[in-house]
């Protein structure tokens, strides 16, 4: 049984997370840890949690927490995610990890010093969906990669202030708009797909719907390894909650997927002068991430308890950031910029 503690309560995720873990035999939800003490005292009473603590330390000190999950503004999960694991515990930190990549490092750095694992929630590798399209590229069923198009729209910003995790808009707490927050996904999901490093970056960012501190428009180019390019597309200013979609392009095939959260996801593939439609159901599960968050979770446990690195590691949440830097370089200078390693 894992115990675990969860710190920042002012996120659209955070009840979400308590809801998906207390559904899970090989976790409880121990603790609770955020400034907000009316919230805090709120959420403990709803979900039957005792332990209650308005300054996290107290929680990450406690003998109780076995691991614990990050759910802070991004500026403020480097120094969490660091104690953390300076007191032996395991950490999750909810996506993109930080406000700027350096951040990450520090945690990599105090994670392998305590020879305690690491990880964060990039959710969409769990899809059915994802999986299956991941097969199809290695099974060769659509020729070599050549490119991948990917479109994350959510809906306005406003979501942010009315769930009380304002300081999304706020660039000092947040590091950036959608691109950072949601244009991550895809960057993680695309580089996992095809097994390559992004080499280079190229992009236009802009705040012109909202007229935020941060960008709220984002369009991008990767370019891989092997010479395959992504084109993203990433902002908030759909008119409905979510307009997603996901294409990769070979040279026998193309897949395309218009990706739910719940129900079922198409997966359409056109190889020649055929095309097949694959239905993907997955099971209902209460709580941010539903089945996927399951399997995210499970996998992770797993690693801890045979000492492994888990599926996705800080080095990946690293890369992601890294590229999204790379397009905010190359918004402010118009040009390519490399997406350096950065590690010495």
């Amino acid at each position: 049984m894992f115990k675990i503690g969860i710190i920042g309560l002012h996120h659209l995720h955070s009840e979400g997370y308590i809801k998906l873990l207390k559904s899970l035999p090989e976790a409880e939800v121990v603790g609770l840890a955020d400034e907000d003490e009316r919230l805090l005292r709120e959420m403990g009473e709803r979900y039957g949690i005792e332990r209650l603590h308005a300054d996290r330390s107290e929680l990450i000190e406690g003998k109780e927490v076995d691991l614990v999950v990050i759910l802070l503004p991004h500026a403020l999960c480097p120094d969490a995610a660091v104690e953390a694991c300076r007191a032996g515990k395991h950490v999750v930190v909810e996506k993109p990890m930080a406000d700027r990549s350096e951040g990450i490092l520090r945690m990599m750095g105090a994670a392998e010093e305590a020879n305690v694992r690491l990880t964060t929630p990039y959710l969409w590798r769990y899809s059915g969906a994802a999986q299956r399209i991941k097969r199809m590229i290695e099974s060769d069923e659509i020729g070599e990669v050549v490119a991948f198009e990917g479109r994350f729209i959510a809906g306005p910003p406003s979501r942010y202030v009315d769930g009380g995790a304002g300081w999304m808009l706020k660039k000092e707490m947040s590091g950036g708009g959608p691109l950072h927050n949601l244009g991550v996904h895809w960057i993680d999901l695309f580089r996992w797909l095809l097994g390559e490093e992004i080499l280079f970056a190229a992009g236009r960012v802009n705040s012109l719907t909202h007229h935020l501190e941060i960008e709220d428009n984002a369009h991008a180019l990767l370019v891989f390894e092997g010479g395959a390019v992504a084109s993203i597309d990433i902002s908030y200013s759909a008119a409905d909650r979510y307009d997603l979609f996901v294409q990769v392009r070979g040279r026998k095939g193309v897949i395309s997927w218009t990706p739910k959260f719940d129900g079922a996801n198409l997966v359409e593939i056109c190889s020649g002068r055929s095309r097949e439609l694959i239905e993907i159901e997955e099971e209902r599960v209460e709580g941010y991430g539903g089945m996927w968050a399951v399997r995210f979770f499970e996998e992770l446990f797993r690693a801890i308890e045979g000492g492994d690195e888990p599926f996705i590691t800080a080095y990946d949440g690293y890369r992601a950031l890294k590229a999204v830097e790379a397009i905010y370089e190359s918004s402010r200078t118009g040009r390519f910029v490399e997406v350096d390693e950065g590690i010495d």
